[in-house]
């Protein structure tokens, strides 16, 4: 979009509900649902909800959020974290834009978001890598 391209876009595609088939049919396999779901939030929770094998990313800016009517991204983490737990949220930055890597303004709003909730220190060390690494041993 900013160099004026077309974007062959199609968000239909996006939806994580569809996502919910195929982790049934092979419940040992992760199956990571990026941004929270971005603009899916809710279908990402029920997919989650009905799939043990669903984890939520937490990367990107979180700017999805303004498409649902007075969420923060602390509430976001609350939502997520009642229907998931600590045990499959796994951190992640924005690293889709130049300059690539991590970007400490993303982990230091979600580790905010994080303490806010109170969130205990074992619980932060499994969003904030140990899942990951459980995960990709």
């Amino acid at each position: 979009m900013k160099l004026g391209l077309p974007t062959l876009l199609d968000l239909r595609l996006g939806d994580p509900l569809a996502l919910a088939a195929t982790a049934v049919r092979f419940p040992t396999v992760p199956v990571i649902v990026p941004h929270f779901g971005a603009g899916f939030f809710r279908e990402a929770l029920m997919a989650a909800d009905a799939c043990p094998s669903i984890y939520l990313d937490t990367s990107s800016s979180n700017s999805w959020v303004k498409y649902v009517p007075g969420l923060t991204l602390t509430e976001a983490f609350r939502r997520a974290l009642s229907i998931v737990g600590p045990e499959r949220l796994i951190f992640g930055t924005d690293s889709s834009f130049f300059p690539r890597g991590w970007h400490r303004v993303i982990y230091g709003a979600q580790r905010t978001a994080l303490d806010e909730l109170g969130m205990e220190a074992a619980g932060r060390d499994k969003v904030f890598g140990g899942n990951f690494d459980r995960i990709f041993p």
